[in-house]
């Protein structure tokens, strides 16, 4: 007698889906993500598990091992399905995991793998995922598998999806270019149409050149050159960042505008901080050459060296005419302060002690001038980059000298949880990069810094289409 009773109760709780913690033997769990194969940059617009049971638990994972590094880049998160047995990610937030809220794109900005250093040291020993979060590294087409696995780890669904670095029908091209035998410019650019625009993208101040971020502009329709700055590590180009001369960007500029499948006599000039600070002084400096500029996270002064990861006193960044320009000094008591309170280290602290120390002279020396760069300027930056930059404030500080000299074509985006990373690679690339305590070393966190880039991203490629900046 209670042997039936314990069976009529187990069907009981079959039928009402609850009790098992997995999926029904007679049920079929279906995994539905879309689109399946699209570029890199696009958002997905279905995600949804149907077929368990009422209110099970299961563990979605994403798993790639096409991404750069030896170990495979994975994320999972639990979540737990609705009374129809249903998991849509477009809104369901995971019960824990790598991201908070409902994102139908958390498992893929979140993939994190071993920070191993980059072969060869070309990003200036950062690791491999630091470079794939600063838009360095060309990732092409890769793939990753989705699996829904129950509380035991048997799998009960899977899906491969493609991540393209091209369209298929549009192919894109890639070559090196050498202006002068010695260090070289990566281009690309859409090998059966017209670009909409020559852009020429400058690398920050940690020296990672953006190929990535031009693999994807070129997917987009556009010539996009990822050229070398300081510390680079070619030969030819400057070897610190001290006094790097703007006659060096501007033949850059020069070398791209060669290239048989570039489109007219001016680019569009951008760089994220150091590289926004090099995009400016050219555009000042040869405003026939650009017209229009990207900054990213930018600061409005020329400020002191760096060499060998640590501020020079006595030199600028950046020269003109083999002088080096005003700046305002390091204040090296604050570069020690910051060194001694540990990662992540604030830079931003040590810009604002040198501001602070810096006299009226100095500080207007060294003020940015925009009077000579009339064409449309998009910026961008985060909100929370106080941790680096006092860019936030120098950015508005620039869109209200731009509006007073004349030039009304600004864009500024702000993005509220962001931090010193904002414009600097293209939509949905992995962004774990260094975390301490929550926040990552450039400010922010991984969620607000992927989401808000993901504005930026679409914002730029907007303006990039507008009729005033096209050819």
């Amino acid at each position: 007698m209670l042997t039936s009773l314990a069976r009529m109760g187990a069907v009981a709780l079959a039928l009402l889906g609850l009790g098992t913690g997995s999926a029904s033997a007679t049920t079929t769990v279906a995994l539905d993500v879309r689109p399946v194969s699209a570029l890199r940059d696009t958002t997905l617009t279905r995600f949804e598990i149907t077929g368990l049971t009422r209110h099970q638990v299961v563990a979605v994972e994403v798993r790639s091992d096409d991404l750069p590094g030896a170990d495979p880049w994975t994320a999972t998160a639990r979540f737990r399905a609705d009374a129809r047995g249903r998991v849509d990610l477009r809104t369901a937030a995971p019960l824990d995991g790598p991201y908070r809220g409902a994102d139908v794109m958390g498992l893929l900005w979140s993939l994190n793998t071993v920070n191993a250093p980059v072969p060869g040291g070309e990003f200036l020993g950062l690791g491999v995922v630091d470079a794939v979060f600063f838009g360095a590294i060309p990732l092409g087409d890769w793939t990753a598998t989705v699996t829904v696995r129950d509380t035991g780890g048997a799998p009960l669904a899977t899906r491969r999806l493609i991540r393209r670095s091209q369209s298929p029908g549009h192919p894109v091209t890639h070559e090196r270019i050498q202006p002068t035998g010695t260090y070289s410019i990566d281009v690309w650019y859409p090998s059966q149409q017209r670009p909409g625009n020559t852009v020429v993208l400058l690398p920050g101040g940690a020296s990672v050149v953006p190929n990535g971020t031009c693999e994807m502009l070129a997917a987009r329709g556009h010539f996009c050159a990822a050229a070398p700055l300081a510390g680079s590590g070619m030969p030819g180009a400057p070897e610190q960042w001290v006094e790097i001369p703007v006659e060096f960007v501007r033949s850059e500029i020069e070398a791209v505008l060669a290239h048989p499948a570039a489109v007219g006599d001016e680019v569009v000039l951008g760089g994220p901080s150091g590289g926004a600070v090099g995009t400016l002084l050219t555009a000042q400096t040869y405003p026939e050459l650009v017209k229009g500029i990207i900054l990213a996270e930018p600061e409005d002064w020329v400020v002191g060296g760096f060499a060998g990861g640590a501020p020079v006193g006595d030199r600028a960044e950046w020269s003109r005419n083999g002088t080096g320009l005003p700046f305002i000094p390091w204040d090296l008591a604050a570069w020690q302060r910051v060194l001694d309170a540990g990662p992540p280290f604030r830079l931003g602290e040590l810009i604002s002690a040198s501001y602070r120390q810096a006299t009226r002279q100095e500080i207007a020396a060294s003020r940015l001038r925009v009077d000579a760069v009339d064409g449309p300027v998009f910026m961008s930056v985060g909100a929370e980059s106080d941790a680096v930059c006092t860019c936030l404030a120098s950015a508005r500080r620039l869109a209200q000298r731009f509006r007073a000299a004349g030039n009304t074509g600004v864009d500024l985006y702000v993005g509220p949880r962001s931090g010193h990373t904002t414009g600097y690679a293209p939509a949905w690339t992995p962004r774990p990069g260094t975390v301490v305590g929550g926040v990552q070393l450039i400010g922010g966190t991984v969620e607000g810094n992927s989401r808000d880039n993901d504005v930026a991203w679409r914002l730029l490629l907007d303006w990039l289409r507008h009729d005033g900046i096209r050819q």
